[in-house]
């Protein structure tokens, strides 16, 4: 009779043992695939306003588990880095007069409707932007329209533009303006200088997993004119892989407390260390770069204010520097304040240049466009070493 009541109790017993077991294989499993490979933990994912509005009108953006991502195995990246000597930060300044932020980009889901890249897109032209930027928006949707032919290359472009998730006004407008054009994604925050780099990263994440197809990737400043014909022209000399191009140019990280320097690092910073840059006004990527950056930013202790620094630090840590060269002999990106200001007149810019960086006024912007008319979409056949 014990015998039997020990037996029932086995019996009973079993399909628990089982449950327990079975929900520590689950645990485990989740454990296991939630590390870098996947990145599950490293990205959030947002609905807001966009998908849809009537119900989100009293309702701020919802964080949805990252498994509805599309998983990317990101682990080849992570391994560069890893076999470089470096680890995941978790450095947080303790200098609190230092003003600074790192980015953690973001996909958010709103932003999985733009599809602009095709299957033979040449270049995505990239155009951080403020949200009050409209007109200067308007005018190189003129520029390039979507699937422009240039120097026999199709060139798309994208804006980002950043807002804050309680701003209802802006969030409006950028509505409606992404319904007309469709060529607008959003990154959420505080829409301010000091805040471009995350900006920009959130740009980097959105290719990564919504634009595999582009040969080339262009940063490029809004206050940036562009020559688009040599622009392309140049890019069919530049290396297909590996590429991080543009005006080159160096940066020593500098203390906060020994250094009035702009972009300086907090007093606390842990490493020393020179960074190789491409100046902001046009930084261009062979399309497997983008990778890198999107996963780079986790292995860097902080970010100043300058993305084209930042930019330049995390894919110096993945051993990629940048590559400057001269097509015919012609220089790549010529700045305003070149020659002490030499090149303020407009009409002096060198024939064969493809990025004028530095033109603040849209009415110029516009002089600029009357004035070279064809120049800006058929290339200079010229030498510039004669």
């Amino acid at each position: 009779m014990k015998n039997n009541r020990i037996d029932t109790k086995m019996i009973l017993l079993f399909p628990l043992v089982f449950l327990c077991l079975y929900g520590f294989h689950i645990l485990f499993y989740r454990v296991t695939h939630t590390g870098i490979q996947y990145q599950r933990i490293d990205y959030r994912i947002y609905d807001n306003l966009f998908t849809n509005p009537v119900k989100s009108e009293n309702r701020e953006y919802i964080l949805f588990n990252s498994d509805t991502r599309i998983h990317k195995d990101l682990s080849e990246y992570h391994e560069v880095f890893r076999k470089r000597g470096l680890n995941i930060s978790t450095f947080h300044t303790k200098d609190e007069e230092w003003e600074g932020i790192k980015p953690y980009s973001i996909d958010y889901s709103v932003n999985r409707r733009i599809q602009v890249c095709e299957n033979d897109t040449f270049l995505l032209a990239v155009f951080p932007s403020r949200c009050n930027s409209r007109e200067m928006r308007d005018l190189i949707r003129q520029l390039i329209p979507q699937n422009t032919m240039i120097h026999g290359k199709k060139v798309n472009h994208v804006f980002v533009v950043a807002y804050e998730n309680n701003d209802r006004e802006s969030i409006r407008r950028i509505r409606k303006e992404n319904e007309e054009n469709g060529d607008i994604i959003v990154s959420i925050h505080e829409d301010k200088y000091v805040l471009l780099t995350t900006t920009s990263f959130n740009a980097y994440t959105w290719i990564a997993y919504h634009c595999s197809t582009t040969q080339y990737v262009g940063k490029f400043d809004l206050d940036t004119f562009i020559f688009w014909g040599n622009l392309i022209q140049y890019l069919e000399h530049a290396p297909r892989t590996g590429y991080f191009g543009g005006r080159r140019l160096g940066y020593a990280f500098q203390s906060r407390c020994t250094s009035q320097k702009n972009y300086a690092v907090p007093c606390d910073y842990p490493v020393k260390r020179y960074v190789k840059y491409n100046s902001g006004g046009g930084i261009l990527f062979s399309r497997d770069i983008i990778e890198y950056l999107v996963v780079g930013e986790q292995y860097q202790p902080l970010f100043v204010t300058a993305e084209d620094i930042m930019t330049g630090a995390v894919l110096n840590d993945a051993g990629i520097i940048p590559t400057e060269f001269k097509v015919n002999g012609c220089k790549y990106m010529i700045w305003v304040q070149d020659n002490h200001g030499f090149y303020s007149n407009y009409s002096r810019i060198p024939r064969g240049v493809s990025v004028f960086h530095h033109v603040k006024r849209m009415d110029k912007y516009q002089e600029m466009i009357q004035y070279f008319k064809d120049r800006i979409r058929i290339p200079d056949q010229v030498n510039c070493t004669e």
